[in-house]
This record gives structure tokens, C-alpha cells and sequence, in this order.
């Protein structure tokens, strides 16, 4: 016979990510004049659109060394014992992400953890928010660790305007450069309902 276990708590945390190594191994395809006439970039890796949201596990991440933040900020803990719905939608929660030196933000990742009690906890799986282009750039924008010390910024969800469902997620970031200058971007991905 087969059991359920409803979690006892939720919390949402965001990190920083690094999918810049397909960008980089793509524009390298494109600037090559090709060999013997044929189009590199068939070969390239594709590359995650601006903008776009995608889900990774929490291994696949770690393992690829896709994390580019030292730590993760916390977005909302919720008792769901007790919890009412309104409390599941952070409104302009404040964050602050440090950032690895060797790795190159170009997403960030949301990750809905799951407390189950004295029950395994499944594994969290990660929500990736692409970042939007700079101007005039066609792939998604990069924080270079090495020039980038933090991300700052605030975080709101709920749902979507039109009738389809789905969640609307807003973040405004500040990107921290070593020397003290700073970088801004604001963003809305649209999350699907499930």
C-alpha cells in the first residue's frame, strides 16, 4: 500500500548560474569563417534564450559546476500547517548573492525546497531564469565573477494577468563591480502552470 507525505514546511531560495559556457563556445562558432565552407554553428552548443525559464536538477547542476554564487539567499519559509495562500507569493523580497571569481552569472536559479519531516525529502529541482541580453548583444547578459563581486536585488511572484494561469516572476538586479561602479537589469519571466 502506497503512503503520502505532505511537507511540513517550503522555503524558495535563488542562486546565481553559469551557462556560459555555451554562449561562449557559440560565438566562437560564429566568428569562425567555417572549414571548407561548412556552417560551424550546426555544431555549436545550443544556447538558452533571454528570458527563456528551463528546469535542471540539482545534481545535473552541481556536477556541471553551473552555480556561480558562493551561498543561496532565502526568499520565503513557509509552515504549511498554518501557511495562508498570500504567503506563497514573496512580494519584493530583498537579496544579496556573492559571487564565485572563476564563474560568469548569465541565469539565475530558483530552487523549491521541501520539508517532508522524519520522510526523505526529494531533491530539489532548480528553475532557470535566463537573463535578458544587453543592448544590443543577441545571447543572454554576463556578470563576470572576476569583475562582478554581488548581485543585489528583489524578487516578487504571482500569478499571471491572462486567463491561462502561470506565475509572473519579477526581479530588479544591481550587479556589484569589484571596483565599486555598479551594472542594473530588471527582468519578468513568465513560469507556465504545470
Amino acid at each position: 500500500m502506497e503512503s503520502w507525505v505532505f511537507p511540513q514546511r517550503a522555503s524558495l531560495h535563488i542562486r546565481a548560474g553559469d551557462f556560459s559556457q555555451e554562449i561562449e563556445e557559440r560565438e566562437e562558432a560564429a566568428s569562425d569563417a567555417g572549414l571548407g565552407g561548412l556552417n560551424l554553428l550546426l555544431l555549436a552548443p545550443q544556447v538558452p534564450a533571454p528570458l527563456s525559464v528551463e528546469t535542471i536538477s540539482s545534481e545535473r547542476l552541481n556536477s556541471e559546476n553551473r552555480v556561480a554564487s558562493t551561498d543561496s539567499a532565502q526568499l520565503m519559509s513557509l509552515d504549511l500547517s498554518s501557511a495562508e495562500p498570500e504567503d506563497a507569493m514573496p512580494s519584493r523580497k530583498p537579496f544579496r548573492l556573492e559571487l564565485h571569481n572563476d564563474r560568469c552569472v548569465t541565469a539565475l536559479l530558483l530552487e523549491l525546497r521541501l520539508d517532508l519531516g522524519e520522510a526523505t525529502s526529494p531533491s530539489p529541482v532548480q528553475t532557470v531564469l535566463h537573463l535578458p541580453p544587453a543592448s544590443g548583444a543577441s545571447h543572454c547578459r554576463r556578470f563576470r565573477g572576476s569583475e562582478f563581486q554581488a548581485l543585489e536585488g528583489y524578487f516578487s511572484a504571482g500569478p499571471t494577468s491572462d486567463e491561462g494561469g502561470g506565475l509572473e516572476i519579477a526581479v530588479s538586479l544591481t550587479a556589484i563591480r569589484r571596483d565599486g561602479d555598479v551594472a542594473t537589469l530588471s527582468s519578468t519571466f513568465q513560469i507556465p502552470p504545470i
